[in-house]
């Protein structure tokens, strides 16, 4: 089966999301946020200003979607990578601090 094409606007789809709280967190993500001391607020500030990493995304198999990869900072300058699909509402699947 051929992959579906990424998202070209996917900073600003996933900027919408969070204004209009329209994602979810994975227990996958929400359970490495709590080993790697990543508050909500940090994570919502990273992928409202970071950037798209687009060397990072990959393409699920099993899911038949693409991972994208948002890299940006916490409120208190912390590096992270967030990896999140858009299929169709933003989840958010996990959360790397870059830093350690």
């Amino acid at each position: 089966m051929k992959r579906p094409p990424k998202h070209t606007d996917l900073i600003s789809r996933i900027r919408s999301a969070v204004v209009n709280e329209d994602f979810f967190l994975t227990e996958h993500a929400i359970a490495r946020m709590a080993q790697r001391k990543v508050a909500l607020t940090d994570l919502l500030y990273a992928l409202t200003t970071g950037w798209h990493e687009a060397v990072k995304d990959e393409y699920s198999e099993e899911f038949r979607a693409w991972r994208y990869a948002v890299r940006g900072r916490t409120v208190d300058r912390r590096e992270l990578r967030v990896a999140v699909a858009l299929d169709p509402d933003l989840m958010v699947i996990t959360v790397i601090d870059l830093g350690l």
